[in-house]
């Protein structure tokens, strides 16, 4: 389903009914909708591993414009504001007034700005492997380029001699994108992302998917080239101190993020001691997709948070 017939548009697709019959009638059932991890990345990244919330909410999984089956304007605005727009767009779309909003990665700084510029049609947060800064500056390079080493050595040099040509000439205009959106290296980077091999499912899911590289490159990506970018300077917590004082928040990180980008004592645990009302959730085995490498576990966790709030309201 799309949010709109032409131009700008989001892709967004539902899992469960909106309400369900129980002993006492009929009850409208808690909507999450989830986003994925930035510009660029498809809906099918959370999608197979969120099936597991069935029996508790109606989840939305979203594809925002540049990404997967959304649309994609050469020239259209990725900035929060714009994003922050077709996130609303979508919940009017499927009728829930004040949505869980999950957000992974990049995605967990647009469940916070969804939540400062719309506070009454959130009701928790869920931010898994947030991150606090997105500029270079921030990340373990160090590391990372050791984590790479030892998924594949040959990741670096097939970049610099196959991709990254064809990468600069679209970032400048002098050539296409789409050779370098259907590059099979960016799913093979990805594999660095985990602390083991992903399931059979992961491959499945995301075999033919393109990855939206002119989206993620036009915003989240820029702030590793340019340090005048206008999220060079972001952080999520001061962003985040003004959020509702008492706003349900569950995070979920890992100190051993496979990607060493989005550890928990730099990004995750900072937000956690902003946010009052939070939940921090540190699983030191997993990677950058711990829905993915402990599924149950992580179903569990934000089924358990959900029914917590429920208590206390």
């Amino acid at each position: 389903m799309r949010t709109a017939d032409s131009g700008r548009f989001a892709f967004f697709d539902v899992d469960g009914p909106q309400f369900v019959l129980e002993d006492h009638g009929w009850r409208r059932r808690q909507t999450l909708i989830a986003v994925p991890a930035g510009p660029g990345f498809s809906h099918k990244t959370l999608r197979p591993w969120l099936t597991g919330l069935a029996s508790t909410v109606r989840t939305v999984y979203l594809d925002l414009p540049g990404s997967g089956r959304a649309s994609r304007e050469p020239q259209a605005d990725f900035t929060f504001p714009a994003f922050v727009n077709d996130l609303d767009a979508v919940r009017s779309r499927v009728d829930s007034q004040n949505p869980v909003i999950l957000g992974h990665g990049w995605g967990a700084a647009l469940a916070i700005e969804y939540a400062l510029a719309r506070p009454a049609h959130v009701s928790a947060l869920v931010l898994v492997s947030p991150l606090r800064y997105f500029n270079l500056s921030s990340q373990d390079t160090e590391a990372q380029t050791r984590q790479v080493e030892r998924t594949d050595s040959s990741l670096g040099p097939r970049f610099a001699r196959d991709v990254m040509p064809a990468f600069e000439a679209a970032m400048t205009g002098r050539g296409p994108w789409e050779p370098v959106e259907k590059s099979r290296w960016w799913s093979e980077m990805l594999l660095t992302q985990f602390v083991r091999q992903p399931p059979k499912a992961w491959f499945t899911s995301l075999g033919n998917e393109p990855w939206g590289i002119r989206a993620y490159a036009a915003y989240k990506g820029a702030t590793l080239a340019r340090a005048d970018h206008p999220i060079a300077s972001y952080d999520l917590t001061l962003r985040a101190s003004g959020l509702p004082r008492g706003l349900p928040v569950l995070i979920v990180s890992s100190n051993h993020d496979a990607n060493y980008v989005a550890k928990a004592d730099t990004h995750a645990a900072p937000l956690h001691h902003a946010l009052s009302a939070s939940e921090l959730l540190i699983w030191d085995d997993v990677g950058h997709f711990p829905f993915i490498e402990r599924p149950e576990e992580f179903v569990a966790a934000i089924t358990g948070f959900l029914a917590r709030r429920a208590d206390t309201q």
